[in-house]
């Protein structure tokens, strides 16, 4: 019992994830449409786990701005990460961007850096936003293959490119106001359980 007290958090999202991929065996692509779901509950539970770090909410409104004006950006000129639009899955939209997307963005730039001790120093930004770049290599086919987005094309390397780019700015915000969280299992397990239900819906749905 202790050990589910104190890691519910953990046990909770892998469910989350379990569920997901049976759900997806179940229905298929419809069950995609909940994406938004498990990406805000995930954030939700990190949000749980450092609810006394004081500078929890300036890392996620950072993330989540400098995320969300990049996107809106992109997808208005087709600069930053080159020419795409966003489907329906991701919900309501700003300057044709999902405020979704700024949620992804804290998620995954808290989790990462969560994960990459202080004594890193300003290397921690590189780190960060190349472990930003390859999570987003999985991404970009689950995300495409059920309409989160749909690139003019394939995807082009400016789009790597620019979630490095974007990924250093955030951290570099990060590190110039030293903003530092400890890391723990939930930030550890969050973006390999994102990666295996990309991977497992890929390969139910084809």
């Amino acid at each position: 019992m202790d050990h589910i007290k104190k890691y519910w958090a953990e046990i909770l999202l892998s469910f989350l994830t379990f569920c997901g991929v049976c759900t997806t065996l179940l229905i298929g692509s419809d069950a995609l449409k909940l994406t938004p779901v498990f990406i805000t509950l995930n954030l939700g539970l990190v949000l749980i786990k450092y609810q006394n770090v004081s500078v929890l909410w300036p890392m996620v409104l950072t993330a989540a701005l400098i995320g969300t004006v990049a996107e809106a950006i992109g997808v208005q000129t087709g600069i930053i990460f080159g020419e795409y639009i966003y489907g329906s899955v991701l919900g309501p939209k700003i300057f044709d961007t999902p405020l979704m997307v700024g949620v992804m963005w804290a998620l995954v730039m808290i989790v990462i850096w969560a994960q990459l001790p202080d004594k890193f120093g300003w290397w921690r930004v590189v780190m960060a936003s190349l472990g930003a770049v390859v999570y987003d290599l999985v991404l970009e086919h689950f995300a495409t293959r059920f309409d989160l987005w749909q690139w003019n094309g394939s995807i082009p390397l400016s789009n790597y490119i620019g979630w490095f780019l974007v990924a250093s700015l955030i951290g570099l915000v990060y590190q110039k106001n030293k903003w530092s969280l400890t890391s723990n299992l939930l930030v550890k397990i969050t973006l390999p359980l994102h990666i295996i239900l990309f991977v497992c819906s890929l390969i139910i749905v084809g």
